[in-house]
């Protein structure tokens, strides 16, 4: 019986900061000390605290809602395009069809757009956009009066761009805490909490902590197959809202 491994590295914010939560909230009901990680607890804590207090300083800028709203409308209109490409793909006449079917292939390249973190979302529609408006596909891109639907994803694209560089100025004035330090913190002491667990698990000194190490386990199931449906499935979209909705990738949850 053991602990087992996860990866909270890529978890959003919400997911990363609500993990460690039900984790911390399932030790403290059977005690640090019954696993002999009485030493390492308050420490973890404190970490955690310190966790939450940088996160608290995203949620807390006025610009969050303002971002959660632009990237709303962006993705539902990056969403209306695909439904829209997709048609084309089925179009009557053959020219439109083949010259669709070839754009569609440029924009599956760049994955479920929708579903990445704020500022990898940012940037990936930047990029579609330059590269459908470039000499290879931008004849195409006329052809099937594609050019209106790019303007209005570039436009709603370039305002949450400049939202989060105003949050980022904003955040900027406030005492540094960087969430992505704060969070490697967290899940290096987590990981060594788990490893004394583990050692002491198969060195026979924890008795009676079935349930709790079931109950992780259960948690942990959770929360990866929670991270396995956001790169694979259908977009939530609130996904980028909780917490201020970034990935440890972007830094302070830009």
């Amino acid at each position: 019986m053991k602990i087992n491994n996860i990866d909270t590295n890529r978890m959003r914010n919400d997911a990363h900061f609500q993990f460690h939560a039900d984790i911390i909230a399932l030790i403290n009901g059977v005690g640090a000390a019954v696993l002999n990680i009485a030493a390492l607890w308050t420490a973890h804590t404190a970490l955690f605290a310190k966790l939450d207090e940088a996160l608290k300083k995203i949620v807390m800028s006025a610009n969050t809602p303002k971002i959660q709203e632009a990237d709303r409308a962006r993705d539902e209109l990056y969403s209306g395009f695909k439904k829209f490409l997709a048609g084309l793909c089925e179009h009557y006449d053959r020219e439109i069809r083949d010259a669709a079917l070839k754009v569609q292939v440029v924009v599956h390249t760049y994955g479920n757009v929708t579903s990445k973190s704020l500022s990898e979302e940012t940037s990936a529609v930047y990029n579609l956009i330059q590269e459908l408006r470039s000499g290879n596909y931008g004849g195409l891109v006329t052809t099937l009066g594609l050019a209106q639907w790019l303007s209005n994803i570039e436009q709603k694209n370039n305002q949450v761009s400049a939202l989060m560089q105003e949050r980022d100025r904003e955040n900027a004035g406030k005492p540094h805490t960087s969430v992505v330090d704060e969070r490697r913190a967290v899940d290096e002491s987590y990981k060594h909490i788990v490893e004394i667990i583990n050692a002491n698990l198969l060195l026979g000194l924890l008795m009676g902590v079935d349930t709790f190490v079931n109950t992780a386990n259960e948690t942990i199931h959770r929360y990866a197959t929670m991270r396995h449906k956001h790169r694979h499935g259908t977009h939530n979209p609130t996904a980028h809202n909780d917490r201020g909705g970034e990935n440890s990738g972007d830094g302070a949850g830009v």
